[in-house]
């Protein structure tokens, strides 16, 4: 399947691009894998003399058209405008078939939202034979976008920043010190329980004087946090009948305010 190039543009530095497409195409085959096509040119006017290399019935004036049909677009115009309107209009619109939902603006969103939970994302396009299987076998196809936190760091950072908090631990100076050093609270640092939580809840890790030290999620319901409060870990199966984790909140499900 070859790749569809589309060009905006076709003043000095538009024509040399339309040449190089239309005369090294085998070149241009071996390095990109696959052989490459130039489908059109948009311009203002097709009434414009071009350079006789290029075929009239390349250009167009019917720049959504021509971009709807192109896998890759190269934008040749001078000046910020009409080109920034025109390329932002292209991403933004419309899928124009049932392979998917939306334009590149819309899958580019979805992309930097998988990017907050630290998950990679790669932009394929859906009229390739088997795309997944040939991601998934390592082939280069289509467009990969990184995600720039791993995802315990983006866990983190969704912790931080959008939970509702449902209650306090108080702790004592020892565990404050082991927080602050990116050690687990246990439950033998926590002086006192505070509000009606389930396990998995957000708590806020506070110190005698209020300051809050940390938040995490906890894996003790706030009834069960106060019977193993101040008591050392290997009692926790003798005061509550089981062992859900050693610690009250985990290093990996906290983080440091």
């Amino acid at each position: 399947m070859s790749v569809r190039v589309a060009l905006i543009g076709c003043g000095t530095v538009g024509t040399e691009v339309a040449r190089l497409l239309l005369t090294s195409a085998d070149d241009l085959a071996a390095r990109v894998g696959a052989p490459v096509e130039l489908v059109g040119i948009a311009e203002r006017s097709t009434e414009t003399e071009r350079d006789p290399v290029i075929p009239r019935d390349l250009l167009t004036t019917d720049w959504r058209g021509l971009v709807a049909r192109a896998d890759v677009v190269i934008e040749l115009i001078g000046g910020v405008e009409p080109a920034r309107t025109m390329i932002l209009e292209a991403m933004a619109g419309g899928a124009g078939s049932g392979i998917s939902k939306g334009g590149m603006i819309t899958k580019i969103r979805a992309a930097q939202r998988a990017a907050r939970s630290g998950a990679h994302t790669c932009i394929a396009s859906g009229r390739e034979p088997d795309p997944l299987l040939r991601l998934a076998a390592g082939e280069p196809l289509g467009t990969l976008l990184y995600a720039t936190s791993t995802p315990l760091q983006a866990r983190k950072q969704w912790i931080a920043d959008h939970l509702q908090l449902a209650g306090d631990l108080v702790i004592d100076d020892g565990a404050v010190e082991a927080l602050r050093h990116g050690r687990s609270l246990l439950p033998v640092g926590v002086i006192e329980v505070r509000g009606d939580f389930k396990r998995g809840a957000a708590v806020a890790c506070r110190s005698v004087s209020g300051e809050e030290v940390a938040r995490g999620l906890v894996n003790y319901s706030a009834a069960e946090c106060r019977r193993i409060a101040r008591r050392p870990t290997g009692e926790i199966e003798k005061l509550l009948g089981y062992v859900d984790a050693p610690e009250v909140v985990h290093r990996d499900n906290m983080v440091k305010c």
